[in-house]
């Protein structure tokens, strides 16, 4: 208990304060930059709305990453969907979902169904942003005591030696290692990209 206490503090601190002091220093600038135009303070109130809403989406996910009643992997499946889907239909990408019947039958803890929700959702988003791709698959199995999820496009690809600095990889891999699993991202130019987690059982 006390180690999940301190866990959700600490998404807190990082998330939310984070994401508040952003809209702190926003509205300050605006509020004592007396040479603001118009534009300039449309720009600052688009900075904070865009803040705000991640904010928003990030509360979502520690709210439901710590109720009990999320633990089953259909529940994460269905939240993976409820994300996903609208995402995928609003620009033309074709979603696949694939999983065997007793991956549904599984129940995680907080730390590892947070990670794969949170790694899937980077993931997802990375493939939309980036990927030009037409097709995104999401696959579910167990093998040798390990539960794993494997996100791949039909995309561009790219090199990864030009985005290692990123923060979006760098995060996906400590979640991985934080519930004692492990990350593996392939990827080359016009082959597309996988991002395979293995999470021990």
């Amino acid at each position: 208990m006390e180690s999940i206490r301190n866990k959700i503090a600490q998404d807190l601190h990082d998330d939310v304060g984070a994401t508040l002091s952003s809209i702190l220093l926003y509205s300050n600038a605006g509020l004592h930059k007396h040479s603001n135009t118009i534009r300039e303070m449309k720009n600052t109130l688009q900075k904070i709305n865009q803040i705000a809403r991640q904010m928003i989406d990030d509360m979502s996910d520690i709210v439901w990453a710590i109720q009990p009643m999320q633990d089953s992997m259909e529940r994460i499946m269905y939240r993976m969907q409820y994300y996903a889907l609208p995402l995928a239909h609003s620009r033309n990408i074709q979603l696949k979902l694939n999983f065997t019947e007793e991956i549904k039958q599984l129940n995680l803890d907080m730390t590892k169904r947070k990670s794969i929700y949170l790694i899937f959702k980077e993931a997802f988003t990375n493939s939309l942003k980036y990927a030009q791709a037409s097709c995104i698959e999401i696959q579910f199995y167990l093998r040798d005591g390990h539960l794993h999820l494997i996100i791949q496009d039909n995309g561009t690809g790219f090199n990864r030696e030009e985005v290692q600095k990123g923060n979006g990889l760098t995060n996906m891999q400590s979640r991985a290692a934080e519930c004692g699993g492990m990350l593996e991202i392939t990827s080359a130019q016009h082959k597309g990209t996988q991002v395979h987690l293995q999470i021990p059982m």
